[in-house]
């Protein structure tokens, strides 16, 4: 009985220590570009501040976003973290024209559309109106 209860709290503490270690390679600052036709490259950082989750793998989050330093938008979001990579789904939380959602995956496209790049994430970004669609390009810093 003894044996058992050892082997259980070393587990749980072998996956604690797992989970904490996988929402902390969530958590950051990440920056880049956003990128349309009509507006050219523009500097865009994303700030992960808040993370919660189960099991270290799949979760939720919050941050914020600002474009060229200005602009600061909060945003409410999923994340999943699999061997295939990690995904990113954020939607900011105003309800002005520019506001959107990103849809993000690690940088690791077999079509070559993207050069595959360390702790980064590649995607788009969506206005809720639907006017706009740009693509992003984000380096964990």
């Amino acid at each position: 009985m003894r044996i058992l209860c050892v082997s259980i709290f070393a587990f749980l503490t072998m996956t604690s220590l797992q989970e904490a270690k996988e929402i902390k390679s969530i958590k950051g600052t990440y920056r880049g570009t956003i990128n349309s036709l009509a507006t050219g490259d523009r500097k865009l950082v994303v700030v992960i501040t808040g993370v919660v989750s189960s099991n270290g793998l799949a979760g939720s989050c919050s941050g914020y976003s600002t474009v060229n330093g200005t602009n600061k938008t909060f945003f409410t979001g999923t994340f999943t973290d699999k061997a295939t990579g990690q995904t990113l789904k954020l939607k900011e939380t105003g309800n002005k024209n520019t506001d959107g959602k990103f849809d993000l995956y690690t940088c690791d496209d077999p079509n070559g559309e993207y050069e595959y790049l360390d702790n980064s994430f590649c995607g788009k970004w969506n206005s809720y109106n639907g006017k706009w669609s740009k693509s992003v390009l984000l380096r964990k810093d």
